[in-house]
């Protein structure tokens, strides 16, 4: 076995340390998905000042997909980001180039790089957590539908 020649511990990962960053929305396309049969928006988010100003990272959401709550899912997450935001999307371009607070978390899966993902957005004022806690407090009757 060879030897990598080269000592780990002295590079840096390319993840952004946990926590709330000033981000906005750098890019937005809606692609189909894998099998054809859905349409994903696509977003390249990048951090808008401080320690990692200019980094980007992407978030892929299932907007139509045949699964009701991978759907969900996406369909609240891009609800949540339009209100941090103060708009009433009605096109993927009309979140571009608008502030909001994201809470970054990292993320590893098992066979990838760790990577940063969104865990809420914010306006400073209040949160809107993302994924499976939106539909877990809609199930429960404790938050109303952003949808």
């Amino acid at each position: 076995m060879s030897n990598l020649g080269f000592d780990v511990s002295e590079y840096e990962t390319n993840v952004m340390e946990p926590g709330w960053q000033n981000l906005f929305i750098k890019d937005s396309a809606i692609d189909d998905n894998k099998n054809k049969d859905g349409k994903i928006l696509k977003l390249t988010i990048a951090v808008k000042d401080g320690q990692y100003k200019d980094r980007q990272f992407f978030k892929n959401l299932n907007i139509f997909n045949k699964n009701p709550t991978a759907e969900t899912i996406a369909r609240a997450e891009v609800s949540a980001i339009a209100k941090a935001i103060g708009v009433k999307a009605q096109n993927h371009e009309d979140l571009r180039f608008k502030p909001f607070q994201g809470l970054l978390d990292v993320e590893k899966d098992e066979g990838y790089e760790a990577k940063n993902v969104i865990k809420g957005v914010g306006t400073g004022l209040s949160v809107k957590p993302f994924g499976e806690a939106i539909v877990e407090k809609v199930a429960t009757g404790e938050e109303k539908a952003p949808w």
